[in-house]
């Protein structure tokens, strides 16, 4: 089966537009009517609108009038497209507002977000460095960057945007994953991980996949098959082949869950316990409460840190139980993360015990 992503566009969301609507495409142009348009069949970007811009962009229905040299000398795609031979008012006859215009087949909320990345109006920290001040990102936005960027041929966009997700969730690094989360974030909800999963395999990033892979697995089978909603309407869904990997590894995942849940909590007090018969006691019923949680949250790498420490500080647990269960508590999650591409049927250079040494360097962040 194929690993391509599924893209479903909803049409009442927004005006006709070609028939290749997906946003991986890579032609960046599509057939344009041979008129000039006007303010009838189409509406400006209420933003990215420079009065004294050199081209328009039409992205069904909606224009943004920007610097044709500015895209061009980012963007070879863009530089082509403008080239005097593929557009321009003797091309077809496309102005707007006397204005040179190309048509485009993105969606306006997508070209929104690369447009405002490459021409900014303001100060903007894409990636922020501990210099710059922190900025909280949608995963909408990111998603739209990285398959544009990736369409108009911008790496260094495009490995900014796929440095985001991997750097914070969708992580190779066992310790980067155990670890706090930064200040600066994404806002990513579960369902999301469909998308990212579809980013990785569109941009050839396969240590995203693991722990993408992973999120999808634990989501409900009606948000797994419904597929995730972009803010444009356009629905993405998993390709066949990644639907499968999680459906198979669902049943290896809940076996884990459960196998760490009884290295856990189910064994004897430390050897040096003054309090056995208490401790194992807190130990049962830590495991009784697991192994009876709701069905979202029972994820095979799942952090019981704070709940051993709260046991410890209530001393219901006393300091040499919890030492030894949070120590086990590492090895068991470190263990699941490690075997994440063998569950999913995928190969990542670098992942498991391959990549720990280095992994390692950054040190334990708990």
């Amino acid at each position: 089966m194929s690993d391509q992503a599924e893209t479903v566009t909803r049409p009442a969301k927004r005006p006709r537009a070609s028939e290749d609507d997906s946003s991986y495409s890579h032609s960046p142009q599509s057939n344009s009517p041979t008129f000039a348009y006007t303010d009838l069949n189409l509406q400006r970007h209420p933003e990215i609108w420079f009065d004294d811009g050199s081209i328009v962009l039409v992205a069904r229905g909606t224009a943004f009038r920007i610097y044709r040299g500015l895209l061009a000398s980012q963007s070879p795609v863009f530089a082509e497209t403008f080239a005097p031979s593929t557009s321009g008012p003797d091309k077809a006859g496309k102005t707007f507002d006397g204005c040179p215009a190309v048509q485009v087949d993105d969606s306006p909320c997508d070209l929104a977000h690369l447009l405002r990345l490459l021409l900014p109006q303001s100060t903007m920290y894409f990636h922020p460095t501990g210099e710059s001040p922190g900025v909280r990102h949608t995963f909408d936005q990111i998603s739209a960057i990285i398959r544009l960027a990736h369409k108009y041929r911008i790496p260094q966009i495009q490995d900014q945007a796929l440095s985001l997700l991997q750097e914070f969730w969708y992580t190779s690094s066992f310790y980067i994953f155990t670890g706090p989360r930064p200040d600066r974030d994404i806002d990513i909800r579960p369902v999301h991980a469909i998308g990212a999963v579809n980013l990785a395999r569109l941009t050839d990033t396969p240590s995203m996949l693991p722990l993408a892979l992973y999120e999808c697995a634990h989501l409900d089978g009606g948000a797994l098959f419904d597929g995730w909603t972009r803010e444009d309407g356009t629905v993405e869904r998993l390709s066949d082949a990644d639907l499968r990997r999680c459906l198979d590894a669902r049943v290896e995942l809940a076996h884990l869950y459960h196998a760490v849940l009884s290295h856990l909590f189910c064994g004897a007090a430390h050897e040096r316990c003054r309090q056995p018969s208490l401790c194992e006691t807190a130990m049962r019923e830590l495991h009784h409460k697991a192994t009876h949680a709701e069905r979202r949250v029972r994820y095979a790498i799942t952090d019981w840190r704070d709940s051993i420490r709260e046991l410890e500080m209530r001393e219901a647990l006393c300091w040499r139980c919890a030492g030894e269960i949070l120590d086990n508590h590492e090895k068991e999650r470190r263990a699941v993360f490690d075997r994440l591409p063998e569950i999913f049927g995928i190969t990542v250079e670098g992942w498991g015990p391959a990549g720990a040494e280095t992994d390692s360097e950054g040190g334990d962040q708990e």
